[in-house]
């Protein structure tokens, strides 16, 4: 009886090791190399869900107001996550990166983020919209 215990235990072991631990994101899907527009709180899976990119808040908005005239554009910076077959990583992403923010054989850059500021109006953080745009490397 013993045997037959160890046996089938060392079979589940077996099959469980030989299955992928990674599945395909769920998340809706959004094509490679075009630009895509996440809100806050959203995520969109990218290569037939090999990548799956979510977008939690905007840490940061020094960008210059469209009704300032400033030294310097400022920029945003935001804290978003990917989930890969690598496992799923907390990421910044920002504004004025160059190059755009390499994740595990992908490249993340944020051509934009909206609203744009005004000095006189304050953004509602759930109303950020970040458009970015997934490329393979």
């Amino acid at each position: 009886m013993k045997r037959r215990a160890w046996v089938a235990a060392a079979a589940t072991v077996f099959a469980l090791s030989c299955a992928s631990p990674f599945e395909a994101s769920t998340a809706p899907a959004a094509p490679l190399d075009q630009p895509v527009k996440l809100g806050m709180s959203q995520s969109r899976s990218f290569d037939a869900g090999r990548l799956e990119l979510g977008i939690r808040e905007v840490v940061e908005d020094s960008r210059c107001p469209a009704d300032v005239v400033c030294i310097q554009a400022g920029r945003g910076r935001l804290a978003a996550w990917t989930r890969t077959e690598a496992g799923r990583r907390e990421i910044e992403l920002r504004t004025d990166a160059r190059p755009p923010q390499a994740v595990d054989g992908y490249t993340v850059e944020v051509t934009a983020l909206e609203p744009y500021p005004y000095s006189n109006v304050r953004i509602d953080p759930r109303q950020y919209v970040a458009t970015v745009i997934v490329r393979r490397r």
